[in-house]
């Protein structure tokens, strides 16, 4: 084989590996955008997927279910609203906007749930807000009752662009109204927690307002059967009684 054809052949392996690679990675793509189509067997409301197409979340047409694909996850996995713990929308790293759950942070705090490269809690990041007028990323966070993949990230933009462009306008408008779909559907399943909670108290008050008494007559005549049959010592029955009717 002389050098040119090495050469060749080397150029057409290199141009085959990429074909490959590429239609790889766009079956990949594919398969993530079918995955995030369709929440519990029904068209999917709300879609937003980052902008190489590897990340996504989805909201269920019912507004009761979330799913999440690409990033951590192998399998596109769908949570029930109530496992969703909060949503984040980071420019340039830094939060803008951010929910929790009011019922659930603080049982996540105190597990040790801490969120990115700093040990933040959710909705933790303080501090005044840099003007630029440039800016290099847009990303949505989302973080789910899950030990082993609770944060979820669907990074917008990855490069730097004038903010007032219209791609850059067009990316942070998406992302806001993204996260403004998923605070309310937090909020309500707050709603819907403490709701459920009061209702279980005034069953509880209920039924415990109509369990009977037992008149003091009705326990001093128990406190002699058992007296009359010996599971009680004179001195436990005096003593019993001394109290009961105390």
């Amino acid at each position: 084989m002389t050098g040119d054809q090495f050469l060749i052949l080397l150029v057409c392996a290199i141009a085959l590996y990429m074909y490959l690679k590429a239609q790889a990675r766009r079956r990949a793509e594919e398969a993530l955008v079918r995955s995030l189509s369709t929440v519990n067997g029904e068209e999917s409301a709300h879609v937003l997927l980052s902008f190489n197409r590897r990340a996504g979340i989805a909201i269920s047409r019912d507004a009761k279910s979330v799913c999440l694909a690409g990033g951590n996850w192998i399998n596109a996995e769908v949570f029930d609203i109530s496992e969703v713990l909060g949503a984040e929308l980071y420019i340039d790293g830094e939060c803008e906007t951010s929910t929790s759950r009011s019922s659930q942070i603080a049982g996540a705090a105190v597990g040790g749930l801490l969120l990115g490269g700093v040990g933040l809690i959710v909705g933790g990041l303080s501090g005044k807000k840099k003007t630029n007028r440039k800016v290099s990323s847009i990303e949505v966070r989302v973080v789910v009752n899950d030990t082993n993949n609770p944060l979820h990230d669907v990074p917008l933009l990855q490069r730097e662009t004038s903010r007032n462009s219209p791609e850059a306008k067009r990316i942070i408008e998406e992302a806001r109204l993204f996260h403004a779909q998923l605070d309310v559907l937090i909020k309500r399943a707050d709603q819907a927690q403490r709701e459920a909670e009061h209702q279980k108290l005034i069953e509880a008050q209920s039924a415990r307002a109509n369990v009977p008494a037992l008149s003091i007559a009705d326990e001093l005549r128990k406190l002699t059967e058992l007296r009359s049959s010996g599971e009680l010592s004179h001195a436990e029955f005096q003593a019993l009684r001394s109290k009961l009717i105390a």
